[in-house]
């Protein structure tokens, strides 16, 4: 599972904000990161798979993740390396594969005043 959220700017409507989105998506899918988008990605997941260990549930939580669904608790053990290892073909590669219109699910939220509740 992979959530993109948005919020669309002042004097934006949903529609414009989600065609926004979807156009950042195909350029992901078409070109490929910069090497400091990249870098700063990795850090900060890096920096939250540490901080998630800062505590005993936290390591409970994680431990229980990685047992049921990343193949088994020793791999939390080597989740930095593999985020190091991640390129920027990596990431086009996987956003073609599964960002596809057929794996998606779009949801809006709308002030009343504005049409509603959808």
């Amino acid at each position: 599972l992979f959530i993109f959220y948005s919020v669309p700017m002042q004097g934006k409507t949903n529609a414009e904000n989600e065609k926004a989105v979807l156009e950042e998506i195909e350029r992901m899918k078409n070109e490929p990161v910069t090497a400091e988008e990249l870098q700063r990605v990795k850090t900060r997941a890096k920096a939250d798979l540490i901080r998630s260990m800062q505590n005993p549930m936290g390591i409970a939580t994680q431990l229980a993740f990685f047992e049921k669904v990343a193949g088994g608790w020793p791999k939390r053990f080597t989740q930095l390396e593999r985020i190091d290892k991640v390129t920027a073909e990596d990431i086009m590669r996987v956003a073609k594969q599964y960002f596809t219109e057929s794996n998606r699910t779009v949801a809006e939220i709308e002030h009343a005043e504005e049409g509603g509740a959808k």
